[in-house]
C-alpha cells in the first residue's frame, strides 16, 4: 500500500505465513517487482531446464559410437540410468576434448548448469561451460571437476553461476586419463558418457538478429578421425522458415567444392545446422562460406553468407 504511482519507493514489507514446524528454515530466492498494471502468464515466468523444454539443437564435435542406442540426444531426454545415454566414439580426438553446443529458442538467464556421468572410474573429467547470445559468449565454468558416478548409480553434479542471459550453451569436456589407445580399440572405453546436461532459468526474451554466428561452429569427426562435416550457428529473430543450408570452399577467390543441400527448418531463436559432406571438403588453405537459401533455382538468400573459419 505504501507505493504510490510517480512517487519514490519507501521500505516495503513481504509477509509469509507461519511455519510448519518450529525452527524451519526458510530460502527467499529470485523475487522480481513488475511495474505494471496486473501479473500475467507473460509477465510471471516459470524457472525451466531449457535443455529439455526450450531447445532448437544439440551438436557434439565427435561423433557418437551408436546412434540408435547412443544419440547425442540423449543428454536432453531426462534419463539417468540404464544405457541411455550419449558415448563418444573412441577415436584420438578425444584426447583434445569434447565440445556440445546447444541453441535455444529464445534468450534465457541461465543461473546454474548441472552435468550427469556415467560411472567410469576417476578419468579426471572436467567441464567448461559458456553461455551467450548472438554469438558472444562468456564463460561461467572454467575448467571445473565432474563428480564421478558410482555402480549404484549417476550422480550429478550442480554448478550455481552469476545469472547469465544467453541463446546459446556450449559444454567443453576434457579428461586427465585418455582411455584410447590404438592397441586396444576393442576393449577400451570411450572418454565421455554423459547421461544428461541440465541448465536452468527463465525466459527473458526472442532473439535480436537474424544471420550467422561462425565462431561458435566446429567441424565435427567420425570413427576415423576424419573430420566429415561443418556445424554453424544461425539465429532466427522471426518465424520458421524452411530452406536450403550450403557450405562451399574457396581457393582465394575461386570456388574449389561446394557441399551438397541440406533442406532445413530455420526456427524461431538460434539453431545449429551442419553440411553433409567428406573430408575431402576441409583444407587448412581454404576458406568457407555458408548460404541459407529459399531454393537452389532462384538463390534467393534468406541471410547473408558468412566467411567461417576453423
Amino acid at each position: 500500500t505504501n507505493i504510490t504511482k510517480n512517487s519514490p519507493w519507501k521500505f516495503q514489507k513481504i509477509y509469509f505465513d507461519q511455519a510448519a514446524n518450529e525452527g524451519t528454515v526458510a530460502y527467499v530466492d529470485d523475487i522480481k517487482v513488475y511495474e505494471t498494471a496486473e501479473l500475467g502468464s507473460d509477465i510471471v515466468k516459470d524457472k525451466v531446464n531449457v535443455m529439455m523444454n526450450a531447445l532448437n539443437s544439440i551438436s557434439a564435435d565427435i561423433d557418437t559410437r551408436n546412434a540408435t542406442y547412443h544419440p547425442v540426444s540423449a543428454m536432453v531426454d531426462g534419463l539417468k540410468e540404464g544405457d541411455s545415454l550419449y558415448k563418444t566414439e573412441k577415436i584420438a580426438k578425444e584426447a583434445e576434448g569434447l565440445k556440445i553446443v546447444a541453441t535455444l529458442d529464445g534468450v534465457y538467464e541461465i543461473s546454474s548448469v548441472t552435468v550427469t556421468e556415467r560411472w567410469l572410474n576417476d578419468n579426471g573429467l572436467k567441464v567448461t561451460v559458456e553461455i551467450g547470445k548472438n554469438g558472444n559468449l562468456t564463460t561461467v565454468v572454467d575448467n571445473q571437476p565432474v563428480k564421478q558416478g558410482s555402480d549404484i548409480g549417476a550422480v550429478d553434479t550442480t554448478y550455481v553461476i552469476v545469472p547469465t542471459e544467453g541463446d546459446t550453451i556450449v559444454y567443453t569436456f576434457t579428461v586427465e586419463n585418455h582411455r584410447w589407445n590404438e592397441e586396444n580399440l576393442g576393449s577400451t572405453e570411450s572418454d565421455y558418457q554423459i547421461y544428461e546436461l541440465a541448465a536452468n532459468g527463465y525466459y527473458v526474451e526472442d532473439v535480436a538478429k537474424t544471420g550467422f554466428a561462425p565462431e561458435i561452429g566446429f567441424w565435427h569427426y567420425d570413427g576415423e578421425n576424419q573430420i566429415i562435416s561443418y556445424y554453424i550457428n544461425c539465429y532466427n529473430a522471426g518465424d520458421a522458415v524452411n530452406g536450403k543450408f550450403i557450405i562451399a570452399a574457396y581457393e582465394g577467390k575461386e570456388l574449389v567444392k561446394i557441399a551438397d543441400a541440406m533442406d532445413v527448418t530455420l526456427n524461431k531463436g538460434a539453431n545449429t545446422f551442419g553440411c553433409t559432406t567428406t573430408a575431402s571438403l576441409y583444407n587448412a588453405n581454404w576458406t568457407y562460406k555458408a548460404f541459407l537459401w529459399e531454393d537452389l533455382d532462384t538463390a534467393t538468400p534468406i541471410v547473408a553468407s558468412v566467411d567461417v573459419i576453423k
